[in-house]
């Protein structure tokens, strides 16, 4: 399952550093300014002493400075969901993405990029605490509004019903995981996802079925037609 969401318009690259309002306290680092999105560094681990003091501090100063519901500041909070859950602290990544969710639908509405990215990592969040119908309920919410919004051919649509599938795959909903990665297929799967189907430990449990391996074989042609292009 694509583990990166690029379920909406934007990209969920680490947002870029705002420098508009510069920090005046001395012994505060420049890359803890409160007008800047925390990251944490690549190197950290998840008992590193360094990960949560500096998010934390930044979070406080972003709060203090911008307000807890500006745009950067839900940003550090989204940012910090990827790292912890990445870093296996999912319970508090869940914590995180709900807080950023609730906030996104009631500054930005329920159709904003960002809100639909709050809820399509949140969605990720929950498969990998295995808690799958909470996780397809927001998938298929996530789907709508991009149909809606982007249009049913759209790739970031159809990434997002890859996820669906792959849920539905290890909660063993067979046929449906199928019926699902068959329209991502068919209706603008990316190409290097579409190329990983076979290998995809999500998708584990449809091997062997006729019905996957023909899906396999589709994916690799349309890859082909592309590269040819």
């Amino acid at each position: 399952m694509p583990r990166t969401v690029s379920s909406t318009l934007s990209s969920f690259s680490p947002r870029p550093w705002n420098s508009s309002v510069a920090c005046s306290d001395p012994t505060i680092p420049s890359h803890c300014s409160p007008c800047r999105t925390w990251c944490a560094p690549s190197s950290a681990q998840p008992s590193s002493p360094k990960l949560k003091p500096l998010a934390r501090q930044t979070l406080d100063l972003q709060r203090r400075v911008l307000g807890p519901e500006h745009e950067d500041t839900q940003w550090t909070l989204h940012n910090l969901g990827v790292t912890l859950r990445a870093t296996g602290h999912r319970d508090e990544a869940e914590k995180l993405f709900r807080q950023t969710m609730a906030v996104r639908q009631r500054t930005l509405g329920p159709d904003h990029p960002d809100t639909l990215g709050s809820m399509e990592e949140l969605a990720v969040t929950l498969d990998e605490l295995h808690r799958y119908p909470e996780a397809a309920d927001l998938y298929r919410k996530t789907i709508d509004a991009q149909r809606r919004i982007l249009g049913p051919n759209h790739p970031v649509t159809a990434s997002t019903k890859y996820n669906l599938a792959c849920n539905a795959a290890l909660s063993g909903r067979r046929d449906e995981a199928l019926s699902v990665l068959r329209d991502a297929v068919e209706h603008g799967l990316p190409p290097d996802t579409a190329a990983g189907m076979r290998q995809d430990n999500d998708l584990k449990s449809l091997r062997g079925d006729p019905r996957f391996a023909a899906l396999v074989a589709e994916a690799k042609t349309r890859e082909s037609v592309v590269k040819s292009h």
